[in-house]
């Protein structure tokens, strides 16, 4: 019987079976090292922090324009023509330079037109005190002037008595009151008889009122004339002697408008051609005599942190000064705005020029400050990812837990939080990608 050898094929099975576990080996770790970066490429990466304990600090840098803290009303009470406007609004201005050229000709026109009126009704006065003082004749007449004396002795004597009546009358002596009284009585009765015997005469009567007539024929005319006169001044190049020139139909009756210190025009209520309302000043100047104000512009929440007597750091014209907020209110022309003031004093620049307000604010302590890079919002609210370590067969690895937060104060980098968070968690901050609660992510090396 012929034995058959088998060894060989032994042998060869188990090398066969060794190279195939190898191949398996090398194919499984080949998978784990794809799959792991597979799971690298598809895994966010984010920025761990932990939470702080400490202050916020608020900032709020804006500018303004400085202005003067009063204005100069440039007040033209006539209603007349504007020529010119040389000074327009927002130009500044140093004392004695143009403002506006009036333009009088019309005005010109009409007083001196009352003047010559003026003129011809006291001519007439006079040529009628004339006749009815040669109809009273001279004897009438200084009877007509002793009457005349006698009158106004006679109401300066009442008016004594009256005087004396009504002292006596707030006092409680009746004696006193009841001889007060009958002199008042005598006085007037003696008035009234001085008086009775100017008007019992027809002539006199006439007499008395010519000459009052006259005299206020020469008021009016005195008056007229000193009108003309003055605007004939004030304008640019008339004469300044007494002389009544008559008006001439082509000569400007012009008159500049200086301004009477240095500032800025700030509003102006003419307009060349028009005629000039006398109910509104014709011009506002800023005077800054008195200091300067400085208007910031800033938001409703940089104003809810903001409080009058804070100080601020304020700089101008290349100097920096501390200064006090004296206001804060609404701005009317940015709704949902607030203005906050300073004063400064005049010395520090000009009306116009552009200040900078640097304002520095710190909290009290918070236990829980964070980033704000760390904090998020959806429709339920505000919240954080807290970064939870795991193991697992293939090593550590990290999950987002979410943790929902109340904010209580924030600046512009830092919010203060309280929560399910505490220093010791490590929360996200900023991500590479969009993520989630569970989503598991690797910590950057920053």
């Amino acid at each position: 019987m012929q034995q058959v050898n088998t060894a060989p094929k032994k042998e060869n099975s188990r090398t066969f079976a060794g190279k195939a576990f190898v191949v398996f080996l090398a194919l499984m770790v080949l998978l784990t090292l794809t799959s792991r970066a597979l799971e690298e490429m598809t895994i966010a990466t984010v920025q761990a922090i932990r939470p702080q304990r400490g202050s916020l600090e608020k900032q709020v840098t804006a500018e303004g324009t400085l202005r003067a803290s009063s204005l100069t009303p440039i007040v033209i009470a006539d209603e007349v023509r504007v020529k010119e406007v040389t000074a327009p609004e927002g130009s500044m201005v140093q004392t004695g330079d143009a403002l506006f050229v009036l333009d009088y000709q019309t005005e010109a026109k009409r007083l001196y037109e009352a003047y010559l009126a003026a003129s011809d009704s006291q001519v007439k006065a006079q040529q009628a005190f004339t006749w009815a003082s040669a109809d009273l004749g001279e004897d009438g007449i200084k009877r007509m002037e002793s009457r005349v004396k006698s009158l106004a002795s006679a109401a300066k004597q009442l008016d004594e008595d009256l005087s004396e009546l009504a002292q006596a009358q707030q006092g409680d002596d009746s004696y006193t009151i009841r001889i007060a009284k009958r002199n008042a009585e005598d006085a007037q009765d003696v008035y009234d008889a001085a008086k009775q015997r100017i008007d019992g005469a027809t002539i006199t009567r006439d007499y008395t009122e010519k000459q009052l007539a006259l005299q206020e024929a020469n008021e009016k005319l005195e008056q007229s004339a000193a009108d003309y006169l003055a605007l004939l001044t004030a304008s640019d190049g008339a004469a300044t002697n007494n002389m009544i020139p008559a008006f001439a139909e082509n000569q400007p009756y012009l008159r500049t408008i200086l301004a009477p210190h240095a500032g800025t025009v700030q509003k102006v209520n003419v307009t060349a051609g028009a005629t000039h309302s006398a109910s509104q000043p014709a011009m506002q100047i800023s005077d800054s005599s008195n200091g300067l104000l400085l208007d910031i512009t800033v938001s409703n929440d940089d104003a809810k942190d903001m409080a009058v007597g804070e100080s601020a750091s304020l700089v101008v014209n290349g100097q920096m000064t501390d200064s006090v907020i004296t206001s804060i209110v609404p701005s009317e022309e940015s709704p949902g705005s607030y203005i906050v003031k300073f004063q400064l004093p005049a010395s520090i620049g000009d009306a116009g020029m552009r200040g900078t307000m640097y304002y520095t604010k710190r909290s009290q302590t918070y236990q829980t400050l964070i980033p704000l890079s760390a904090l998020r919002s959806d429709e339920i609210g505000d919240f954080v990812y807290i970064i939870s370590q795991g193991d697992t067969a293939l090593g550590m690895h990290q999950t987002l837990v979410r943790a929902d937060v109340i904010i209580l104060k924030k600046d512009s980098t830092r919010a203060a939080v309280q929560g399910g968070i505490t220093q010791q968690d490590q929360l996200a901050a900023r991500s590479d990608r969009s993520v989630e609660a569970g989503d598991r992510v690797k910590l950057s090396e920053e």
